[in-house]
């Protein structure tokens, strides 16, 4: 379920809506501190995160110490990140900036977490997807609520007032059919409406600038028909279909405004300009890092892509920093072992 953070910063005299001109006297005001930009990788086997800062320092390892966690998902907001436990039946609240775990919370039996996302400084949701839910958790207190959506929700993403879960219509883990969304009012807790997808077994979406929901399509295992979605969250229906993306694709992340990757674990790095939309980089001729297929991507603030190999799932992965266009590794950082997830957040100490 992965967020893009877009930070704009802007003072026009005092944030004045006035035509007038600006008093001269008028003092600026202090610039705003950002914090440390900040990766967050979830390491599925060992069931820890690491904090990777893109300054290039040393990553540091938070474990999550729950017997059966399963994680294969984070979501991140300022100095916190949700990570759900998958068979556990729990989500993780972590502090980032003391690199400790603030407090687990526990879901309903059987719940299987996987996918979520955070509203604001108190509220997450996390998917269900063995109880076709998603629970609206409050990270300060550790209340829940559950509401029912659609058949194995595993992604969720909040944007435009709205929360979107993605059903992927999956029975016995494969497809049964088109993958579809439902659309929650955060305030009445009502599911407003479901948008129906083109593609089967949506995995991950990421919003744009442009106002466009982006969800990626894994598809049929082996059957290379992954597929990306393009949504209108205010209109409530895909406006476009791209099919082809390649095997098994469950990951997404926004490099500048005009140039959107997608991560496969059989094809590697892909391209999508979602001016068009078109695939620019598809197939074979996809960027495979170290030789390997992609788990997880995200981009820092300079433009260079962080893109997770999971190497063995018994021996430490890594994430390699890649330069694009041509995606040359400049440096590579160990992670802990499989690592699956990653996000971006600014950390304030």
């Amino acid at each position: 379920m992965r967020a893009r953070v877009s930070l704009i910063v802007s003072t026009i005299c005092g944030l004045s809506l006035s035509l007038s001109g600006c008093d001269e006297t008028t003092t600026a005001p202090e610039p705003v501190s950002i914090g440390d930009e900040v990766f967050v990788v979830v390491n599925s086997t060992e069931s820890s995160v690491s904090l990777v800062p893109a300054d290039g320092s040393s990553a540091q390892v938070v474990g999550i110490a729950v017997p059966g966690a399963t994680p294969v998902s984070v979501a991140v907001h300022g100095n916190r990140a949700i990570v759900p436990l998958g068979l556990a039946h729990a989500v993780a609240v972590i502090d980032l900036a003391s690199q400790t775990v603030e407090r687990i919370i526990p879901l309903a039996d059987g719940s299987g977490a996987t996918g979520g996302a955070i509203e604001n400084d108190s509220i997450a949701w996390v998917a269900n997807p063995s109880l076709n839910t998603v629970t609206r958790v409050n990270m300060n207190s550790g209340d829940t609520l559950s509401i029912d959506v659609g058949v194995y929700p595993q992604a969720v993403a909040h944007a435009a007032g709205r929360v979107f879960v993605a059903n992927a219509n999956l029975v016995w883990w494969a497809p049964a059919g088109p993958a579809w969304l439902s659309v929650i009012d955060p305030v009445s807790l009502n599911v407003l409406d479901s948008v129906v997808l083109s593609g089967q077994n949506a995995a991950a979406m990421e919003f744009g600038d442009n106002g466009y929901l982006y969800v990626v399509n894994s598809g049929n295992f082996g059957s290379g028909d992954g597929s990306l979605s393009v949504v209108d969250p205010f209109g409530r229906r895909e406006t476009d279909f791209i099919a082809d993306i390649g095997e098994f694709p469950g990951s997404i992340s926004w490099v500048t405004d005009d140039l959107l990757v997608v991560g496969s674990f059989g094809e590697g790095i892909l391209e999508v300009d979602p001016r068009g939309p078109t695939l620019t980089r598809a197939g074979a001729d996809g960027v495979m890092p170290e030789s390997a297929g992609v788990s997880g991507l995200a981009a820092d603030s300079s433009g260079m892509v962080y893109a997770l190999n999971s190497t063995d799932c018994v021996n430490p992965g890594r994430v390699n920093i890649l330069q694009p266009p041509d995606f040359s590794v400049a440096r590579s950082v160990d992670t802990g072992v499989c690592p699956y997830a990653i996000e971006r957040t600014w950390v304030r100490q």
